[in-house]
């Protein structure tokens, strides 16, 4: 191991200098490269209803009106084969602006958004995965909004809100609501076919 690595009394391992610094595994010589793991330690052999320790990934310390991030990157799947090499790219970034902010993209802007937001120039979907197991029924998916502090004296749950985005001069938006039709027995997919709209008007 060389450069300045420093284990204190407590076998915590920091890396100094006044750079970036990657803990990478090698290139594979020949075939599929090799995978990376970091895992949190293991409850005592044989404890009862013991926790496993927690793998926190966490950002740097910040000063003053400074913040920080954390940012998960891939190499995406290529169209087409060949022997070029794709770099990983940010596919999704934790932000530290205001409480929090998720970005799933392949950028991280200065959205507006406290939670998820996700990026990109073209559509997204939040979906619930379709079901593995043989001749199983979908799962459900539930939207949910916050409830009031338990016990807490004639207090309003937060309210759902379904929003469309921002429309510029004379564009409009729409909230659709689709269900599937009802087909033939068998095994065919079923289209989605819209059944309810709200327009501005």
């Amino acid at each position: 191991i060389a450069g300045n690595f420093v284990v204190d009394k407590d076998g915590n391992l920091s890396i100094g200098g006044d750079a970036a610094r990657n803990i990478t595994v090698a290139r594979e010589s020949s075939g599929i490269g090799n995978d990376l793991t970091v895992k949190a330690g293991g409850a005592e052999s044989g404890g009862t209803n013991l926790n496993g320790g927690s793998l926190i990934l966490s950002g740097g310390i910040a000063t003053g009106n400074g913040g920080s991030a954390i940012e998960f990157h891939t190499t995406r799947d290529s169209v087409g084969g060949g022997t070029t090499d794709r770099n990983p790219a940010v596919r999704m970034t934790l932000s530290s602006a205001n409480n929090g902010r998720l970005f799933i993209g392949n950028t991280a802007t200065n959205g507006s958004v406290d939670g998820i937001e996700l990026q990109g120039q073209s559509a997204r979907t939040v979906q619930s995965a379709r079901h593995t197991t043989a001749n199983t029924a979908g799962n459900n998916l539930t939207i949910k909004s916050g409830g009031a502090t338990s016990a807490a004296t004639n207090k309003a749950a937060g309210t759902l809100i379904l929003s469309t985005g921002v429309s510029t001069g004379t564009g409009t938006s729409l909230i659709q609501f689709q269900t599937a039709d009802v087909g033939g027995s068998g095994t065919a997919d079923n289209a989605l076919t819209v059944r309810a709209s709200i327009n501005n008007t």
